[in-house]
């Protein structure tokens, strides 16, 4: 169970003209299409136990002497398992646009600031993502993936898959559906259970990159 529960957020998002609000799948709410995309990514993310958005509140001094508040957009929750180490600490969160950043960054570097200090005191970490760390690659791979993870299971096509990955150890998609079937209609068939497996980490490739059907891909399960 998480040590912190699941914390109820300490600011209301109500619904604007100007801003893209609404709900994740884990009932998460978000307030901008940056931190939707953020969210993503840390659904997708095996090592985080619970995402908490809006978790506290921040009493700092501004530049003029006088106390505010701030609320970071989130907390990251890591898991703590034996069996799953990490190094990773609990992370406050903050998800701002590039273009914010630059307009605000005077109203700003205090608020960061005081959440540094929090956090320190937590012993968690803090972090600012922009643009830049989150629409990359590995988001596109990340959403085209998840369609595939609410496919029903196909065990048979699923365990041909991997034998026939172990035998050829590193392959391509394009590699594997021709070394297993001659006709296009059963090619076919091999592509969304594949890429299932992906999206189950039971399949490695690197999803920094494009996915094509020419990338490296292996058996994670003998690894």
């Amino acid at each position: 169970m998480s040590k912190y529960f699941h914390l109820k957020p300490q600011r209301d998002i109500r619904m604007s003209r100007t801003r893209v609000i609404g709900d994740m799948p884990d009932s998460n709410r978000f307030e901008s299409t940056l931190e939707r995309d953020f969210m993503e990514l840390v659904r997708f993310d095996d090592e985080i136990h619970l995402y908490h958005a809006q978790p506290v509140v921040i009493e700092y001094k501004d530049p003029c002497g006088i106390f505010r508040t701030y609320t970071p957009d989130g907390l990251v929750e890591y898991k703590k398992q034996p069996d799953m180490p990490t190094t990773k600490k609990d992370t406050l969160i903050e998800v701002k646009s590039r273009y914010l950043l630059k307009k605000h960054i005077k109203e700003l570097r205090p608020k960061f600031r005081a959440a540094k200090e929090f956090a320190s005191n937590k012993n968690w970490d803090f972090k600012l993502y922009t643009e830049r760390e989150i629409r990359t690659p590995f988001l596109s791979n990340v959403k085209f993936l998840w369609s595939f993870l609410q496919r029903p299971s196909d065990a048979y096509l699923s365990r041909a898959i991997l034998d026939q990955l172990i035998a050829q150890q590193v392959t391509t998609p394009n590699l594997l559906i021709s070394s297993m079937f001659e006709d296009k209609l059963n090619q076919a068939s091999i592509i969304p259970p594949l890429w299932k497996l992906i999206a189950q980490k039971r399949i490695g490739c690197n999803l920094e990159k494009p996915l094509n059907m020419n990338v490296d891909i292996w058996n994670r399960e003998e690894i």
